[in-house]
């Protein structure tokens, strides 16, 4: 263009010039590249390690319940090795939250001594309304559905039709379960029901009926001389707790 450069140095120089160009925008690409794959790298390696994490977690978990129950059907209640009440020691730490950390040592291990189970896994009737009550129900794993029934001639009904089916395999649908009475309450795994019947001083029986709802439920129960040496005075003092802050609310 300024009449001293033919038509190849141009084009030499507009090549050389577009090269620049083209050699500054690869060295910022590769420089974004490289941290695009360093980045994603590290998003894969840090989700690697969260699945790991969680999937270890979910073994201990299952290799300690194998563990608990291996205890459980093999061991004798009421004279168990300290190797045997450790093992359901930290299970019942880790997983029942019915359980106080206010109890002592001592209260710890008579409970780990006389703990008991029902020997079935799955969903199942624990009790009908109306059935006398002497044990403590714990969720080691699964849900319960609490069922009341207002009517108490509806009641001597429920007896008869559902009487053979508890602590047997539950096939029935949920609709099914109505004929029990009014769904009122599903208690979450780790918590603990029945003591009302222990705790009563005349009619020890059962204010609603209970059924484990889990394909995989596990119920561990604790028998009222049990509870009453163990249980019994940390619930009054909860209770009580309750009431004050309850009182101090209003």
């Amino acid at each position: 263009s300024d009449g001293n450069m033919d038509g190849s140095d141009f084009i030499n120089r507009l090549l050389a010039s577009e090269k620049a160009v083209l050699l500054k925008f690869l060295t910022k690409f590769q420089a974004f590249y490289l941290a695009s794959q360093k980045e994603m790298l590290l998003f894969t390696l840090a989700r690697w390690k969260n699945q790991t994490v969680v999937a270890r977690k979910e073994a201990a978990i299952v290799e300690q319940r194998e563990k608990t129950i291996d205890v459980l059907k093999h061991s004798t209640r009421g004279d168990r090795s300290t190797m045997e009440k450790e093992v359901l020691r930290r299970y019942i730490v880790s997983q029942l939250t019915c359980i106080p950390k206010s109890i002592t040592f001592s209260e710890m291990d008579k409970l780990c001594n006389e703990l008991d189970w029902i020997p079935l896994i799955g969903r199942s009737i624990l009790f009908l309304q109306g059935d006398f009550g002497n044990v403590y129900y714990m969720i080691a794993r699964g849900t319960v559905g609490l069922y009341l029934e207002p009517s108490k001639d509806r009641e001597m009904v429920i007896a008869r039709e559902f009487g053979n089916l508890r602590a047997q395999p539950y096939h029935g649908t949920d609709e099914d379960l109505k004929r029990l009475g009014n769904n009122i309450f599903n208690l979450p795994q780790g918590a603990g029901f029945g003591e009302y019947a222990i705790l009563a001083t005349t009619n020890k029986i059962r204010s609603c009926a209970a059924v484990a709802l889990e394909p995989d439920s596990i119920m561990f129960i604790m028998h009222a001389e049990t509870y009453n040496a163990v249980l019994r005075q940390h619930h009054y003092r909860q209770k009580q707790l309750s009431s004050a802050t309850a009182l101090l609310g209003e």
